[in-house]
């Protein structure tokens, strides 16, 4: 019932914003791989998050090296100033590496983690300049991706974790096009994955692994 009435306030908050009906949900892509069950993936977060990986002294000129690489790069190709490379960035790419040394359960940061962050950072990068250049021609899971990007980026920018569709719907509609139906399909996808739940009658909450697994 809670999923039926979401889905009708998600339509009606689409049609209010575009003018235009919404079509019907299309069911989800089938996917070319096994997906891990929700509980698994939760204990698999909880487990990683035990460690706190530290950056060796012998991995400071490399990662280094790294940062200036990304400086020359954006030297090359000035027209992408919307997403210059800042200490921020060398921030971001010491977090990333420590993610994913965590996700190994590892203790200490090694190079290929920063060589990777350093790889999601110019992916990061350049999926900002194109979405700029175009908002049409996204796959069905891009779009999916794209949805719940700006769901989680809202939630954050109002200093929370849950947040009511309706009030997300105007910029979903507006920056990539999206339908009452791509937003219910996220929904639905992300609440399977169990990383969002459904709060009342339209709005979404982040899923706490830590919690949930008390």
């Amino acid at each position: 019932v809670c999923s039926t009435t979401t889905s009708s306030s998600i339509t009606a908050a689409a049609s209010s914003c575009s003018g235009d009906p919404a079509p019907p949900p299309s069911p989800p892509p089938p996917m070319d791989f096994e997906a891990l069950d929700a509980k698994t993936v939760r204990a698999y977060v909880c487990a990683a998050k035990r460690y706190s990986p530290a950056v060796p002294p012998e991995l400071t000129e490399h990662i280094v090296d790294e940062y200036v690489a990304l400086r020359q790069k954006d030297a090359l190709d000035p027209s992408k100033t919307e997403c210059f490379t800042s200490a921020r960035t060398l921030l971001a790419i010491l977090r990333l590496a420590q993610a994913l040394a965590r996700l190994r359960f590892s203790d200490k940061v090694g190079e290929e983690d920063v060589a990777e962050a350093r790889r999601l950072m110019e992916m990061s990068k350049e999926s900002v300049h194109g979405g700029r250049d175009e908002k049409e021609g996204l796959s069905a899971q891009e779009m999916v991706t794209r949805v719940a990007e700006i769901i989680n980026e809202q939630m954050i920018a109002n200093g929370g974790d849950s947040i009511a569709i309706a009030d997300v719907m105007p910029q979903l509609i507006s920056s990539i096009g999206a339908t009452a139906a791509d937003v219910n399909r996220t929904i639905d996808e992300y609440t399977d994955l169990g990383v969002w739940m459904r709060i009342g009658r339209d709005s979404v909450k982040l899923v706490d692994p830590a919690v949930d697994d008390e």
